[in-house]
């Protein structure tokens, strides 16, 4: 699996991914999994560490999000900072329905 971004519409939206990033945590056999904030600097902010992270309700209004290879969700603060990164962008769709991982 890669790094890719994508891009959500909605606050709904963006909590799905996030529940979804819990999920196949859960399938590989990981309970925890990380929230960071990307401003544009590379040195991520670490936002939440919990052992079973809950969907972040206060982190819903991001629209620009990373997953990464260990399956953590990096959240880009700005537009132009997700424009800058290099990851593949996804769909929304694609992502939730798995079309995004590399076989």
């Amino acid at each position: 699996m890669n790094n890719v971004k994508i891009k959500v519409e909605t606050d709904e939206q963006n909590l799905k991914v996030q529940e979804r990033v819990k999920e196949l945590n859960k399938e590989n056999g990981r309970s925890d999994w990380g929230v960071y904030r990307d401003n544009g600097t590379y040195n991520y902010d670490y936002r939440d560490n919990y052992n079973d992270l809950a969907v972040c309700s206060r982190c819903k209004q991001h629209k620009y999000l990373v997953i990464d290879v260990d399956l953590d969700l990096i959240i880009c603060t700005s537009e132009d900072i997700w424009k800058k990164r290099e990851e593949k962008e996804v769909s929304f769709e694609d992502f939730m329905e798995n079309r995004w991982q590399k076989n």
